[in-house]
């Protein structure tokens, strides 16, 4: 009874480790491509799509003066970098501003000093950023306006993964629990497979 307990189990375990790596061994998939962009960071400099080609990226959007879903969205962010660096993960960040008439270099430049946050914090025109979001396929809605719920800006709590050619390989909700180690196992796999 026992070894027919532990044949059993032997062969569940070596079934589901065969099914996750099949899981593991497929190919990402291909989500749209970000198109050509050019935004300003919170230090004045020019980053572009083809700045961030060569290595994977993760880009959120966000506003400074968000009072809800933001602020997880940049913990999220400041975790994977932490883990990134602890793994020795080549993994570039980017925090893309939804309010772009508020959020100014000098605002951004704030904002990631009080979160010690050491990634790219983009800001443009609103049609860039408009533009950018649909390149994202992410919801993106509203003008800014203090006197609303949310500063009247609804916008995707999403992280997302692009791969080293500009390639959305995947979305991350902010809101699930240990995204960060998922995204940087996918991001091994973009080394890996491409």
């Amino acid at each position: 009874m026992i070894r027919s307990f532990v044949a059993v189990a032997v062969l569940a375990a070596l079934t589901w480790g065969a099914v996750g790596d099949t899981v593991q061994s497929r190919p990402l998939p291909r989500l749209g491509r970000v198109r050509p962009f050019v935004l300003q960071d919170q230090d004045g400099a020019a980053v572009t799509r083809a700045s961030l080609e060569g290595e994977p990226w993760v880009a959120s959007f966000f506003f400074a003066r968000c009072p809800t879903v933001c602020p997880l969205i940049t913990s999220r962010m400041l975790r994977l970098k932490t883990l990134a660096a602890q793994r020795d993960a080549p993994l570039r960040l980017v925090s893309i501003s939804v309010d772009p008439e508020h959020d100014t270099p000098d605002v951004l430049r704030q904002y990631a000093s009080s979160y010690g946050a050491s990634w790219s914090m983009l800001t443009g025109n609103e049609q860039s950023v408009q533009a950018l979001a649909e390149s994202f396929a992410v919801a993106l809605e509203g003008q800014a306006d203090p006197e609303e719920l949310n500063y009247g800006i609804l916008h995707s709590g999403h992280l997302v993964l692009v791969d080293g050619v500009g390639v959305i390989r995947g979305y991350y909700n902010s809101g699930d629990d240990d995204i960060e180690a998922e995204i940087l196992a996918d991001a091994r796999r973009l080394h890996t497979s491409g």
